[in-house]
């Protein structure tokens, strides 16, 4: 009996897959080829979900998507990482003093002091569910350098004291408030330097206009003539130009018009036209020092017709001008280029998927009114209302914000637009409605119903193969939260479909 028993325990054996053959015939040998088990905290998908690899903190266990958490996405499980609530067990951590949300003026980070984080924080002060361990940053009083880890100040009494403590954000509660449509922008991560990401067309645009002195003679005011193919500005005594309706439209310098001999010199058709195209004609100069390298890869958002909505535009640093200090850009798909400036530059240098910035900590805009008249309304699961920083939001239901894959009868239709209705005005904390609902709430026919969606889009340059053809996806975050009646109705919509 042992004997066949081991006899076929060896065919058993013999017979499993090679799972180290099976990577190497794929190609595939990332650590990220075998899924790691369970779900993400903040999005609750897999691991691989649309490209997405988990992070599991070797000290507490969490299971983050790496976009999830804010940082840039590589593709593969890091054997090593630590979360950061995890990482600042028994460190120093320095606070500015006094620690007011938004800063405190001219004098913030004159006077700081030191604060230890003891245990690992459970606390969010977003929300009013403080148990379990879950994805969490640090919250800071204010973006920017001088911006530090805000400090909770001593609550209530001898019974139930809390004495101050450093303040944290469940990364859920912090990212879903940030996109939500009623609280966009309240919430906002930064870099660990302080920086975060803002909308930089106004940026283009001013850096787009021309100089406000004279190139001659240096100085401003006057009738100063700006010239259409460069940033240079003339005044009209230093160019010796009486009547200006005597110059041809458009105007180009003294030193675009040189250009423009060595162009036509060189066999060039034309001269270009205005200044959305200006320099295509103009010659490189190969001993000028430029910041970025000829081949320098940048990525840069532009509307795609074909699905409507933004998405970033891979391309390469072509050709460097040094009279004009531009960089001729040229887009892979397109051919198209167009000349930046060195900031301009900057902020579109990588590839798409090196374009996500990583999140250290966030900074709450406490001074928004909306926000304001959010805190006073009470959530529904958890009762409270007015905690110093928490911030419910509405239920998503009877608005145009309701996700494809909800039924329809949960948006808001032409009466309801008419009318002005707001939707349902149900107020839940976000991470109530994602942990503490469970425990009663949300139950319903015997099963813990969902409440809280959020999913924090795809990778820029994710591809995935769709009936045969190729399609790149650069899908926005996207949130929903439901009270319990809505979620109720779209359990029994699934019910009915199934």
């Amino acid at each position: 009996f042992f004997f066949d028993f081991c006899q076929r325990a060896k065919r058993k054996i013999d017979n499993m897959p090679d799972i180290a053959a099976a990577s190497s015939i794929r190609g595939d040998h990332s650590p990220a080829s075998i899924p790691m088990k369970g779900k993400c905290d903040v999005c609750t998908k897999p691991d691989q979900f649309q490209g997405h690899s988990h992070l599991k903190c070797k000290q507490c266990g969490v299971l983050v998507h790496e976009l999830c958490y804010g940082l840039n996405p590589k593709g593969k499980h890091d054997p090593d990482f630590i979360c950061l609530a995890c990482k600042c067990i028994g460190t120093k951590i320095e606070v500015n003093t006094p620690s007011i949300i938004g800063g405190c003026g001219e004098d913030m980070g004159k006077t700081r002091e030191f604060m230890t984080q003891m245990e690992r924080p459970k606390e969010c002060v977003l929300c009013n569910h403080h148990e379990g361990f879950h994805a969490m940053h640090p919250l800071y009083d204010s973006h920017g350098p001088e911006g530090r880890h805000y400090v909770l100040p001593q609550t209530g009494d001898l019974a139930h004291r809390k004495e101050k403590r450093l303040a944290w954000v469940h990364t859920l509660c912090a990212s879903f408030l940030g996109d939500y449509f009623q609280t966009r922008g309240c919430v906002y991560g930064c870099d660990i330097y302080g920086n975060y990401d803002h909308d930089d067309e106004s940026d283009d645009e001013e850096e787009d206009e021309n100089d406000a002195f004279c190139y001659y003679c240096g100085k401003t005011g006057g009738e100063i003539l700006c010239c259409d193919g460069c940033v240079k500005a003339f005044h009209l005594d230093c160019l010796k130009v009486e009547d200006v309706s005597s110059l041809p439209d458009p105007w180009y310098c003294p030193f675009c018009e040189s250009f423009r001999k060595q162009v036509e010199a060189k066999g060039a058709k034309e001269f270009p036209g205005g200044k959305e195209e200006r320099g295509s004609g103009y010659p490189s100069d190969s001993d000028a020092v430029a910041r970025f390298k000829i081949g320098t890869k940048v990525s840069k958002y532009f509307l795609d017709e074909k699905i409507g909505q933004k998405r970033p535009f891979a391309g390469e640093v072509v050709n460097y001008f040094h009279q004009r200090k531009r960089y001729r850009v040229r887009y892979d798909e397109d051919g198209e280029e167009e000349d930046l400036t060195e900031n301009q530059i900057a902020k579109i240098q990588g590839l798409p998927h090196e374009k996500i910035m990583n999140v250290h900590h966030f900074v709450i805009d406490i001074k928004s009114e909306f926000i304001k008249g959010l805190r006073n309304l009470k959530c529904v699961i958890c009762k409270s209302k007015n905690g110093k920083l928490r911030i419910p939001v509405q239920c998503t239901a009877g608005t145009d914000h309701v996700l494809d894959c909800f039924p329809d009868s949960l948006r808001a239709d032409e009466k309801d637009r008419k009318s002005g209705n707001q939707g349902c005005l149900h107020a839940i904390h976000v991470g109530c409605a994602r942990w503490k609902a469970r425990e009663k709430y949300a139950r319903y026919k015997g099963k813990a119903a969902r409440l809280c969606y959020y999913y924090p889009g795809q990778k820029a340059n994710f591809e995935e193969d769709w009936d045969g053809k190729t399609k790149i996806i650069t899908k926005d975050p996207k949130s929903n939260i439901f009270c319990r009646t809505h979620c109720h109705e779209i359990i029994n919509s699934q019910l009915m479909t199934s």
